[in-house]
Order: structure tokens, then sequence, then C-alpha cells
């Protein structure tokens, strides 16, 4: 048998040795560690109708056949209906349990007790529901204690990797905390958090289905269970809880307590990043105003890094071309995700034509696309097309003039009609244009520049595009067929083509 059950359900042997006068096993002893979901007293010689599955069956063998075959079809059926085991009453019946119900017992693998003449058969039931009552009670305790030991690690110094680790101490597995992306953020035990990369494909399906959904599945020998953390119904993260089969009942409840504490935690975040978020625009309202004496009076005594003399402005608008605090919020956690150098040195406002933010120029650039890429999924819905400009080191004092530069020139390109309505590079492009079309320039047998740059253009409409080219479709397909073999992915990629196509225009090619 290799049917299992919850560990709120006392076993056989479990069961024996509670009333040790009152089971006594026979066939195998001692009787196996199987769980019970009942204890079933029947005389029927066909009982399994009235059964589940996992019972005890209490009989005193009225109606038991008395030849080999008889007793091994009575014993079939109740294999077939998955019971736990027979429990004989002796005395009224049989004094003695026969020897063709142990034979057809041994045979078929079906444990054999017998109770013992005058026991009777309530001393085994109430037996059986005083070990369900106290281990239902020792899960209860189990359970609060796993609440209280949450709790108290969402109350510590450093909330989310206390509550990351008290979770997998009280699934006796391990939990990892991964951001929107599939990065591990928290991970206990530590090491867990390489194992991350493993759950990328069950969370990239988890992330479309959206905010309420949870996904299950085996790693190794292992049970997976995936949560998506919310924050006022906004997918933050995502909760992996690691445990050998079968979950423990407790399980379920302590990765309900952990999922609201860690919620409730991102709230409290963000609400207090919208609070530095606020500091930092006052800042940057000054800063747009060419105050910029008042501007690091006032950064002083919100406690904000002004920028330096030389800063460079970053520009953002989302799909419907225009900005917003949740432009903002997206363009700044993912300057945190790409340049952590970046995180506390910005200041930045929102205004209606685009979200900007000023860094200092002395620090690596952000990458234009890199943060349009990253701005996605962040739970702002405007960000899903996010477009990101990023402007060349200039002085502090020019930030006015240049903001509105960059926001005009997404403007240009938030048009339908202009070629360059995809996610924007930076300004003044750097190597990686060249070195994304590098592969394509070194062909010589075919113009796949150009190729590209018509088949992008006319937005993947084969006829329209070999009419510019004045070459067949087919010619056409075989030279971007070509191109996606040497770019390594498919134009139909729209990460790809959106820094194909702004590749190009960079360098004048589109």
């Amino acid at each position: 048998m290799t049917r299992t059950g919850s560990e709120s359900t006392p076993t056989l042997r479990h069961l024996c040795a509670r009333v040790p006068d009152a089971l006594v096993p026979l066939v195998p002893r001692p009787a196996p560690d199987l769980p019970l979901t009942a204890v079933h007293i029947s005389e029927l010689t066909d009982p399994t109708p009235y059964l589940d599955g996992g019972e005890l069956l209490l009989t005193t063998g009225l109606t038991l056949p008395r030849r080999d075959d008889g007793c091994r079809r009575y014993v079939d059926r109740l294999v077939d209906a998955d019971l736990a085991g027979i429990a004989l009453g002796l005395g009224p019946v049989h004094h003695r349990a026969p020897a063709a119900l142990e034979r057809a017992c041994r045979s078929a693998g079906l444990p054999l007790l017998v109770v013992p003449d005058e026991v009777p058969f309530l001393a085994v039931t109430r037996g059986f529901w005083e070990a369900v009552g106290e281990e239902h009670e020792r899960l209860l305790y189990a359970a609060l204690d796993a609440d209280r030991r949450i709790v108290a690690a969402a109350t510590s110094t450093d909330p989310v990797p206390a509550v990351v680790r008290a979770l997998a101490e009280a699934v006796h597995g391990w939990a990892v905390l991964v951001d929107v992306h599939g990065a591990a953020l928290q991970s206990w035990p530590p090491e867990r958090a390489a194992d991350a990369a493993r759950l990328a494909p069950e969370i990239d399906r988890l992330r479309t289905a959206g905010a309420r959904s949870a996904a299950t599945f085996p790693l190794d020998d292992l049970d997976v269970v995936v949560h998506p953390v919310l924050a006022d119904d906004a997918v933050v993260g995502y909760l992996a809880i690691v445990s050998s089969p079968p979950r423990r009942p407790t399980a379920r409840r302590a990765v309900l307590v952990a999922l609201a504490l860690l919620g409730s935690e991102a709230v409290r975040r963000r609400q207090a990043q919208s609070v530095d978020a606020v500091r930092r625009a006052a800042v940057a309202h000054l800063v747009d105003a060419r105050q910029l004496r008042a501007g690091r009076l006032l950064a002083g005594a919100l406690g904000v890094e002004f920028p330096p003399t030389k800063v460079r402005v970053v520009v953002a608008v989302g799909a419907d071309g225009r900005g917003g605090p949740e432009v903002l919020a997206a363009l700044v956690d993912a300057l945190a995700r790409q340049r952590p150098e970046h995180a506390n040195r910005w200041v930045g406002d929102t205004e209606p034509e685009a979200a900007w933010i000023v860094v200092p120029g002395a620090l690596p650039p952000p990458d234009g696309p890199s943060l349009a890429a990253d701005m996605v999924g962040l739970g702002a819905e405007s960000s899903r097309r996010s477009r990101v400009l990023v402007g060349p080191v200039g002085d502090i004092a020019d930030v006015p003039t240049v903001r509105a530069h960059l926001a005009a020139r997404l403007a240009d390109a938030s048009s339908p009609s202009t070629p360059g309505w995809l996610p924007a590079a930076a300004v003044d492009p750097p190597g990686w244009a060249r070195a994304l079309l590098e592969p394509l320039s070194r062909h010589h047998r075919a113009d796949l520049v150009g190729a590209v740059a018509a088949y992008l253009r006319h937005r993947g409409h084969w006829e329209a595009a070999s009419r510019e080219l004045d070459v067949h479709r087919n010619t056409l397909r075989a030279r971007i067929a070509r191109a996606e073999a040497l770019l390594g992915a498919s134009l139909e990629d729209p990460d790809l083509t959106s820094r194909v196509w702004l590749a190009l225009r960079s360098s004048g090619l589109a």
C-alpha cells in the first residue's frame, strides 16, 4: 500500500500502542505505520460501498467466508477499497483468527489484527477518536506557535529576511522571496537563493495568471508552492515554499500569515518611499526653477542629497506618452535595479508630459533601453511600453532646458506616425548600438541592415517592406531569417525589436 495520510491522522501502529489490550497485531507484527481515516464496524460480506478508504474495519466475522477462495475475494474487495486493515473481534463467532483469513491477508498485504475476547469494539473506537483529538490539539498549538514566530519576525528590525526564515522553519523546508522578475531577494537557508533561477519558468507563467493565482509543482523530490506577494492588490514579488511531501497541515496557515505580513511590510515600504519621493520632488522642483541655493538648503533640511554640479537628466513616459506618479515610481525602481549606485542619489518629479530625475554625472550613466525594459511589470499599467531617454552630462543649471528638450523628443517619438515610437534609447548612443548591429554589418552577401530596417519600419508587413527594397518577399524572408540567426533571437521579440530599431535610428541607418 502506498497511501499516505495527513499529519493529523493517527496511524495503525500508533493506535495499537495506544490501546495495546484492545488491539493486537497478527499479520504483520508489528502493525504497519499506515494512516487511519476512521474506525468502521460492519458484518456485511461486502462493506465497501460504505467505505471511503483508510478505515480500520472491525468485525466479529459473522458472515466471514469459510473457504480460502471466499476469504481471498473478501480481502481483495477490502484492498481495492484501500482499507487500512481488519480487526477481528474474538469471542462471539471465532475464538481465533481463521487460517484462511490469515493466509488471504498475508497474500494481499492487508494488515490483520484481533480484538481479544470480552474487549468491546468501543475501546478501539474511543482510542482512535481520542488520538485524533489529541493530534488536532497538538497541530493547533504548533500552528499558533508558528504564527507567533512569524509575527515576531515581522516586528524585528529587519522583518523581511526574518519572516522568510521563520516561514522556512515552520514548513520544515526552505523559502525564497523573489521580485517580480524572479530575482531572489531573500532566502532561507541563504544558499538556496541560487535555486531561485529554477523557479523562474513557473513564476513567468504565474505572472500572466493574475494576482490571485498560485502555482504548485514538483522540484526534484520536493513540492513547491509559489504565491504572489500583494501590496494594495499589486504584485510586488513572489514567495516560494519548498518542502518534502506530504505538506504539513500547519504549512498553509503559516504561508498565509507570512504572505499577509510581507504584503503589509511592502505597503509600509511603499509609503516610506512615497514620502521620500515627495521630499526629492520638492528639491527637484527648485532645481527645475533654477533656485539652486534654495534647493540646496531644502535638501539639507529634508535629509536629501543635493545633486552635484555635473548631472544627467533622465526622462520617461508610459504607454500613453505621458508621465505620472506611477511612471516616476517605476523609473526609480528600475534605476535602483540597473544602477544601485544611483538608488539614493537622485531627485526628480513628474510633469504631465514626462517623469524625470536628475542623477550625478560622474556615476556610470543609466542605459535607456534597459531602464525601459525593467519598468515592465512593476505594477504600473502605464509602464508596459515605457520609453526612457538619458541626457548627456551637463551643468545642473541647465537641467530645466535639458529636461524640456528630452520631454519634447519623447513627445515626438510618441506619435504613431513616427517610426521611433518604440522604447527609446539614450540621447548620445553608446557603443551598444554598434555592437548590436555589428553581426548584420559584417554580412556582405546581402544588405541585412537595410532589410531589417525596412521590415521594422513597416512593422513586419512583408509586402510593404519588400516593395520598398524592390525584392521578392521570399528574398526578404530569407534575409530576415539570416538576420535573426546572427542576432540570436526573433525580431518578433519586442525587447530585441526595440533595441535593434533604436540602434538603427541612432546610427543614422533608419
